[in-house]
């Protein structure tokens, strides 16, 4: 559940509820359903978009996943927001963003694309400083960790890359970055996306035979 659509969610909780109220009653047995997530990237909603403030985002956040509770109980619920904008501590926008009926913190770790825009990503790049802060902030906090969006792309993106234009070297710093990431109390890793295209044909796109998959499915969980 995510981009909800309105030009300004903090103004329309009745609007944007009776909205969740709609669909979360629909899927909510539905088994294919894992959890609930209410915001994708919220620091996209903050001032610059939305007029919003991150206290604005905590009462939202706090109304509508309570909401989800009383309607869904037996799913969990994440908010996500992108890693590599924040730096250390994290406790404001952490504290606001997830609430009491918060349960999963979602970072989505585009780490190689913003820091490294231009030829072969270094080695130990995918090492996101902001990674750590964030994961003790969620385990210190009774929250899982997930890293629920993560990529590198082949191909140059939006005026950035490419990262690496080998499927083989991509694999292997996916690994090394899933191996890394779950060392500091991450419990998810979902590479980011999937198509039915060749794996080297556009941007962060993976399909069924490229190398990752092995990687990533030799990351364990411990």
């Amino acid at each position: 559940m995510t981009d909800v659509g309105t030009s300004s969610p903090y103004d329309d909780l009745v609007g944007v509820g009776t909205w969740i109220e709609t669909c979360v009653d629909r899927y909510k047995n539905n088994p294919i359903v894992a959890m609930w997530e209410i915001f994708n990237e919220g620091q996209r909603y903050d001032a610059l978009d939305y007029g919003g403030t991150v206290a604005d985002q905590g009462v939202f956040l706090d109304k509508m996943s309570a909401q989800m509770k009383a309607i869904s109980p037996n799913h969990l619920i994440a908010s996500g927001f992108e890693l590599q904008h924040y730096e250390s501590p994290f406790d404001s926008s952490m504290a606001a963003w997830h609430g009491p009926n918060i349960d999963v913190g979602d970072a989505h770790d585009y780490s190689v694309w913003w820091y490294e825009p231009h030829g072969e990503m270094p080695p130990n790049n995918y090492r996101n400083p902001n990674m750590t802060a964030s994961t003790n902030w969620h385990l210190a906090n009774g929250k899982a960790s997930i890293i629920g969006e993560t990529g590198i792309c082949i191909t140059p993106y939006a005026g950035r890359g490419p990262q690496t234009t080998n499927l083989t070297t991509r694999a292997n710093y996916l690994g090394a970055q899933a191996t890394w990431q779950r060392d500091r109390g991450g419990s998810g890793y979902l590479n980011w996306n999937y198509n039915d295209a060749a794996s080297n044909d556009s941007e962060f796109h993976t399909d069924l035979n490229d190398p990752m998959h092995a990687q990533l499915g030799a990351v364990s969980l411990p």
